[in-house]
């Protein structure tokens, strides 16, 4: 039996209810290792005696037959998992979590700065994140500052060789994408075809961060 297990909450959120496991079988002051499991740093456990948290608790067993940790969901989003061992016994078992992304924080422009071909095009991955660069739902607006860059939804083509900005916002959060328009002759030079090719014709090569 597991209380406080399979939430799903945001980034640091601290639940109310402890995680509480039934060790049926276990004599008191058997001892019970709640572990971090997964990705570093999705979940943290600590003891109940302890206000801090780490990636090891250890809880003996209670005259009930229960032992129990508190928990806080760590900074990346995504299922985190913690790994409950009864050494003495040989159990083991694992209990889910869902992190989800936290409040806004800022709006990043993705790729910030890159190239493309005269009259190619490429798709912005443009979000709002949260404090931990964890990207969020929240619909995205882009918008052409400069002639050399056309915008229609996502997608942003090369319309005049030069330099170009669009400007991606959602609410008041506003950051600027760069992107420089090289003619055809150009990029053709500069980026030859390859044999295999892996992106489609006239697509965005610039690096993103």
């Amino acid at each position: 039996m597991v209380t406080g297990g399979s939430l799903a909450d945001t980034v640091d959120a601290e639940p109310v209810q402890a995680l509480v496991v039934e060790v049926i079988g276990a004599p008191e002051g058997t001892v019970v290792r709640f572990e971090s499991s997964g990705s570093i740093g999705r979940v943290k456990v600590g003891s109940l005696a302890d206000p801090g948290f780490g990636v090891l608790a250890v809880a003996p067993v209670k005259p009930n037959g229960t032992a129990a940790v508190r928990i806080k969901l760590g900074e990346m989003v995504g299922t985190g998992r913690v790994r409950v061992v009864v050494p003495e016994l040989g159990l083991e078992d694992s209990v889910p979590y869902t992190i989800r992304a936290g409040a806004a924080f800022a709006m990043r422009a993705l790729p910030k700065d890159t190239a493309v071909a005269l009259g190619g095009s490429f798709t912005a991955r443009s979000a709002v994140v949260d404090r931990y660069g964890n990207s969020r739902t929240d619909p995205v607006a882009l918008a052409s500052l400069d002639p050399e860059v056309a915008v229609a939804g996502a997608t942003i083509s090369g319309s005049a060789a030069g330099r170009g900005r669009v400007e991606v916002s959602s609410g008041p959060a506003r950051d600027t994408m760069f992107v420089s328009v090289v003619p055809d002759g150009c990029w053709r030079r500069r980026w030859p075809a390859r044999s295999s090719s892996s992106e489609p014709t006239g697509s965005s090569r610039g690096a993103s961060p």
